[in-house]
């Protein structure tokens, strides 16, 4: 009876604990490099209306890659690395606002909430609610190798519905700064 009663505690304790788990705010992400490699990759305005950036942190979920099929061992680390990274959900607000790149952000919970009923519907809402916007785009958190001189992030824009990219960026820091790279093997990209 005792383990019973004991055995029902410990089940309350991680049902009531999982809600509270799942609803903690993200760390902070505060890699220089990282707002660097964002700036190469920061959208321009179009037609005078902005890209609002998401708050936090996207997934990946739609671009892997294996990195034992990277012949460049700079790119394969920094693969390694954005694996691991994106573990996590990060915070990229409070960065952002002190970053030397510039960017109108969108919190990420006001972002979800416009699309509960439909992505038609959401769009409507999100273009009521922020008229001087074009749409969004949204980071992973940045992969880098281990001389950090190599660095990997994924992307992804979306405007409508229908009108949408995501894909993985590779980029090598020179001595001007970081430059966006086409290797010369297969990686990760999508449209609608």
């Amino acid at each position: 009876m005792k383990r019973n009663v004991v055995g029902f505690a410990l089940f309350v304790v991680f049902v009531t604990l999982r809600p509270i788990a799942s609803c903690q705010t993200p760390n902070t992400y505060t890699d220089t490099d990282a707002f660097n490699v964002y700036s190469v990759l920061m959208p321009s305005p179009i037609g005078g209306k902005v890209v609002l950036v998401v708050s936090t942190t996207t997934k990946p979920d739609r671009c892997s890659l294996d990195d034992t099929s990277i012949p460049d061992a700079d790119f394969r680390e920094a693969v390694q690395d954005f694996q691991r990274t994106n573990k996590q959900e990060w915070n990229l607000a409070e960065e952002f606002t002190r970053a030397s790149v510039k960017a109108n952000l969108i919190d990420s919970k006001e972002w979800k909430s416009y699309f509960r009923k439909g992505a038609d519907k959401g769009w409507k809402k999100f273009y009521r609610a922020h008229p001087t916007a074009v749409g969004t785009v949204a980071f992973s958190s940045v992969g880098f190798n281990n001389k950090r001189t190599a660095a990997v992030v994924y992307r992804e824009i979306v405007s409508c519905s229908e009108c949408g990219v995501g894909s993985l960026h590779f980029l090598k820091k020179e001595a001007t700064g970081w430059t966006e790279i086409k290797p010369g093997y297969a990686t990760c990209g999508w449209i609608s």
